[in-house]
């Protein structure tokens, strides 16, 4: 009888622990899924061209943000706006690809903000809207601007052209969901 007890004592800890552990599961599942804004595809945040950006508002949608600073007489960022348009459209929801046009008198403030000195400068930041830290094998060779006083990151840059397939690889290390 004491050894049924024991026996017994053991499943119900068992099947306790188990409730435990799912239920936490589900709560961290719940609270992603209900704390994503939600898209609207006319949403101006998530256009792939735009006068400006909020770093803060696009990090609110938890997606990786990647964000091309060119301008329309640069060579390589026309070779890349195609290719670029059709991941923002493709990955709509997953991560936010974002164009904006230096040329445009709202957009100067960008060339002293991010340190520009060469288009196109591509800038990667990861779902927190905190600047992407790679592996040490990325595919792309990206560098940090790191504050001069505290020497805390800023953000992640990387100067020239992407293909498609090194960009989706790196979105990925940035957390997009598959």
């Amino acid at each position: 009888m004491l050894a049924k007890n024991l026996k017994t004592d053991g499943i119900v800890r068992i099947l306790l622990a188990a409730f435990v552990v799912a239920a936490i599961i589900l709560g961290v599942f719940l609270f992603k899924t209900l704390t994503k804004k939600p898209f609207d595809p006319n949403d101006p945040n998530l256009a792939f061209e735009s006068i400006g950006f909020d770093l803060d508002k696009l990090a609110e949608y938890n997606m990786p943000i990647f964000i091309n600073l060119g301008a329309e007489h640069c060579i390589g960022c026309i070779q890349m706006n195609g290719m670029l348009e059709e991941l923002n459209k493709e990955l709509y929801g997953k991560a936010i690809i974002k164009y904006v046009d230096l040329y445009k008198d709202e957009n100067r403030k960008y060339y002293a903000e991010y340190h520009v000195r060469f288009l196109p400068t591509l800038l990667f930041f990861d779902k927190d809207g905190k600047p992407f830290v790679p592996k040490e094998d990325s595919p792309l060779k990206v560098q940090h601007f790191r504050d001069p006083e505290t020497n805390e990151i800023k953000y992640t840059y990387f100067v020239g052209t992407v293909t498609k397939e090194q960009l989706l690889e790196t979105l990925y290390e940035m957390g997009m969901e598959k």
